[in-house]
């Protein structure tokens, strides 16, 4: 431990460490450093139908607009088949967990900072929990489960990978407010409307940097301060929430770090539940209380053309 010596020879009556008789000084605060923000899974809804079964589908349609449309004064009735009749989509439920075990001794003794080391435990596996189903909502990829394979569901970059750009073959394509509003407008055309975009930290900063959106930074002079960042961006295709994400993939590419970037419509997402998040005791085999949290779940994401990926993008 740092600055603490030994009681050196010939100097009786100086402190350094007595091991055997002082109290010792530990404050009751825990620092924890450890990420726990899950952005999309705040996105996401819960108005998903109640999951029954562990294969969750919903519908989807298309509508035929914007066609040329007239008919002359007395015409005649013609019927086609039904068209544009749904189609469905389809994610699997998903298992997570997190194993809590409090051992007799570990509950009854006295902790710093911990009144109760069963509430402690049960609190950080709940989060721990919540990290995982964040990044499997991200970037899960799809498993249907067979014996002794776990059944897995597709996070939202998997799903919506016939609607990306991906700029390849390490053309190192640098992202730009031009290229973004280019991206939303390509959405636009196909009748997406995301209102809001996951970026790497990296990303956001690129962005607070380099995006003026045709003006100028302001200082605010009654509160002398210069606002450097870019949260909210009004663009031709509406307003864009700019949200940190830890969970958007990059890659190095020679030498080159390539960025990924996801535009996502939270009208068309959801949480679809057969188990919410819950903790419950498991069968004693220990000098201790053994306990399960665990969730049976997947990402409804409506149509995966409401949201769009880009990737390979360089800085």
């Amino acid at each position: 431990m740092p600055g603490i010596g030994t009681n050196p020879p010939g100097n009786i009556g100086s402190y350094y460490l007595d091991p055997s008789s002082v109290v010792e000084d530990v404050s009751d605060l825990i620092f924890t450093l450890t990420p726990i923000d899950t952005p999309l899974w705040h996105l996401c809804g819960d108005a998903a139908a109640q999951v029954v079964f562990p294969y969750h589908q919903w519908q989807l349609r298309a509508l035929t607009t914007y066609q040329d449309n007239a008919a002359f004064d007395g015409f005649g009735y013609t019927f086609t088949s039904p068209s544009r009749l749904p189609r469905r989509a389809l994610n699997v439920l998903q298992i997570q967990n997190k194993d809590i075990r409090v051992t007799r001794t570990q509950q009854d003794i006295q902790h710093y900072g911990i009144s109760n080391m069963k509430a402690d435990q049960i609190k950080v596996k709940l989060t721990e929990l919540k990290t995982d189903m964040e990044h499997t909502a991200m970037q899960g990829t799809f498993a249907s489960g067979a014996t002794g394979t776990a059944r897995r569901m597709v996070g939202l970059l998997q799903a919506i990978t016939s609607n990306q750009t991906s700029f390849t073959n390490n053309s190192a394509v640098t992202f730009t407010e031009s290229l973004y509003n280019s991206l939303l407008e390509r959405e636009w055309n196909i009748g997406g409307e995301p209102h809001d975009t996951l970026v790497d930290g990296r990303t956001k900063r690129w962005i607070s940097q380099t995006f003026t959106g045709g003006g100028s930074r302001i200082v605010d002079a009654q509160s002398a301060r210069y606002v450097q960042t870019i949260s909210e961006y009004e663009s031709d295709f509406g307003t864009q929430s700019i949200h940190l994400s830890r969970n958007m993939p990059s890659a190095a590419v020679g030498g080159i770090t390539q960025r990924s970037i996801v535009w996502v419509d939270k009208s068309h997402l959801n949480k679809a539940w057969l188990t919410s998040p819950k903790v419950e005791m498991a069968a004693k085999i220990a000098d201790s209380e053994d306990l399960i949290a665990v969730t049976e779940w997947t990402l409804e994401f409506g149509d995966p053309g409401a949201h769009f990926f880009a990737r390979d993008l360089t800085l």
